[in-house]
C-alpha cells in the first residue's frame, strides 16, 4: 500500500510492505528521515524451568528514507542473566537476508552444545555408578 505526501512541493510515497504493521509503523508521507516500517512483533517466551525466563521478541524493521533502505530482523531479549546471575537484556538489527545463515551457525552450535552435554552426563553417571559399586563391594 502506498500513501502520497499532502506537501505539492516535495512529493513523497512511502510504500508499506505487506508485513507492516499500519498501527506500529512510524513512517508516513509528513515524516522525515529516521522513522521506520515496523512488522508485528513475534514474542516468543523461552521456559527453561529456572529462576531466570528469557524472552526474545522478533519484529520486521525497515528504515524509512528516501533512498532504498535494508530491512532488518529487530531482535530483542530480557530475562538472561550473565555471570553475577543480574537480569541483563539487549536490541540487536540484524539483515533479514543474514538470518538464515545466523541460524544456521546458531544452530550448530546449539548442536555442539547438546552432544556436549550428553558426553558430560555420560561421564558423570559412569563415575557415580563406579563410585557406588566401589562402596557396596568394600563397604562394611
Amino acid at each position: 500500500m502506498s500513501e502520497k505526501s499532502q506537501n505539492k512541493s516535495e512529493p513523497k510515497i512511502v510504500r508499506h510492505s505487506e508485513w507492516c504493521d499500519q498501527q506500529k509503523c512510524t513512517a508516513t508521507p509528513a515524516c522525515a528521515n529516521g522513522e521506520s516500517h515496523q512488522g508485528t512483533p513475534v514474542v516468543m517466551p523461552l521456559e527453561r524451568g529456572g529462576p531466570f525466563p528469557v524472552t526474545v521478541t522478533a519484529q520486521l524493521h525497515m528504515p524509512h528514507a528516501d533512498w532504498l533502505t535494508e530491512v532488518y530482523i529487530k531482535i530483542e531479549w530480557t530475562g538472561l542473566t550473565n555471570a553475577d546471575h543480574v537480569t541483563v537484556g539487549g536490541t540487536a538489527y540484524i539483515p533479514a537476508d543474514l538470518i538464515g545463515e545466523l541460524s544456521q551457525a546458531l544452530g550448530g552450535l546449539a548442536a555442539r552444545a547438546s552432544a556436549d552435554k550428553k558426553i558430560e552426563l555420560t561421564e558423570y553417571l559412569n563415575t557415580f555408578r563406579a563410585a557406588h559399586t566401589d562402596e557396596e563391594v568394600t563397604g562394611p
